[in-house]
């Protein structure tokens, strides 16, 4: 699993033991916080967590394509018990549920695509306040993922290997080795990632946030635990404008994804 990077101090330090002394200096400059998601334990609890059912008010329809087809849910987070991250605007208090068409993932180059096939759901009660809801017996079971606890925990991350920034620093093979080890980790056979804020941990290289005011909102790793599986190991990408997180208009989130 990549490491935990919790202070500018550790990541230094890290740095230099990796053999990133001289990168150091400018990669520093480029940090950004974010909260990483750590896979806890099987539980149907009212708490942030992969899968099962959500805790979701009744009066709330269950997110739909037009046609009628039933969303995914896919992870529900206790906005109370997140760590301050600058990173993300969020509401101190009540919940986001993700939802998507997981069986016929939106296409991230059509915008009605997206828009029809993805659900985020702010709800101001806490997640304790609201009882379970059961998923629409015409979703189809393979998309029905299992419930895994996420125990939020700060981390800092830094650009992927392919950002401009890092591409200016001419890195050597070993270089870029240790510093894909350390931050990006390209792969998700060693474990998964899921993360909200930060730079997000890229599968294939190419640019996931198309503006400075896009911030990720969520990363959603592959979760053999969970039965979540994106393709052949891919992620889930959630991004927002700073400002549509600020106002809460979460509608207004894309979602992006890739795989190996």
């Amino acid at each position: 699993m990549a490491p935990i990077l919790q202070s500018v101090a550790e990541v230094n330090s890290q740095m230099k033991k990796s053999g990133l002394s001289r990168i150091a200096p400018a990669t520093l400059k480029l940090l950004r916080p974010s909260i990483r998601l750590l896979v806890d334990e099987q539980t149907e609890q009212p708490v942030t967590r992969l899968g099962g059912a959500p805790n979701m008010p009744s009066e709330i329809a269950w997110p739909t394509r037009r046609s009628g087809d039933p969303h995914s849910f896919l992870a529900q987070i206790d906005l109370a018990g997140l760590p301050v991250c600058e990173e993300l605007p969020l509401p101190r208090t009540g919940s986001l549920s993700f939802f998507c068409d997981a069986e016929y993932l939106p296409d991230p180059g059509d915008p009605q695509d997206v828009k029809d096939g993805v659900k985020i759901v702010y709800c101001p009660t806490s997640l304790s306040d609201n009882s379970l809801r059961t998923p629409p017996r015409d979703l189809n079971s393979e998309y029905i993922f299992k419930s895994l606890s996420l125990k939020p925990a700060p981390d800092i991350t830094a650009p992927a290997q392919n950002a401009w920034e890092i591409r200016s620093l001419d890195l050597s093979d070993a270089e870029s080795y240790a510093y894909c080890e350390l931050f990006t980790q390209v792969s998700a056979s060693d474990g998964s990632v899921h993360r909200m804020g930060g730079y997000p941990n890229q599968v294939q290289y190419g640019e996931l946030e198309p503006a400075d005011d896009w911030r990720l909102l969520l990363q959603l790793d592959s979760e053999d635990k969970a039965g979540m599986m994106w393709g052949d190991r891919g992620r889930l990408y959630f991004t927002i404008r700073e400002e549509d997180m600020k106002s809460m208009s979460f509608e207004k989130a894309w979602l992006g994804w890739q795989c190996g």
